[in-house]
């Protein structure tokens, strides 16, 4: 299967393709999960390599992969941790 997203230290990622993963990464997890089981689940799907699951946000604020995710609608958090 094709990746339909790449992370790397500098620029964005495609975000539809984040969203669609997320949407089969639902769908296998029975429509509810938890972030961190639907983090787990989309890494798993894309085969998300370790060195991309390390990038960091440039603040230190956490893993770029889990920004991309929470903060850009894909899961939701609280409005503060976006704005970090």
């Amino acid at each position: 299967m094709t990746r339909r997203f790449e992370i790397d230290a500098d620029s964005l990622p495609d975000l539809p393709g984040m969203m669609l993963a997320t949407i089969e990464a639902l769908r296998k997890l029975g429509s509810s999960a938890t972030i961190h089981e639907l983090d787990e689940e989309v890494i798993s799907l894309e085969g998300v390599t370790e060195r991309e699951q390390g990038y960091m946000m440039a603040n230190n604020s956490g893993p770029r992969v889990n920004y991309y995710w929470s903060c850009r609608g894909l899961v939701p958090v609280s409005f503060e941790q976006c704005l970090l």
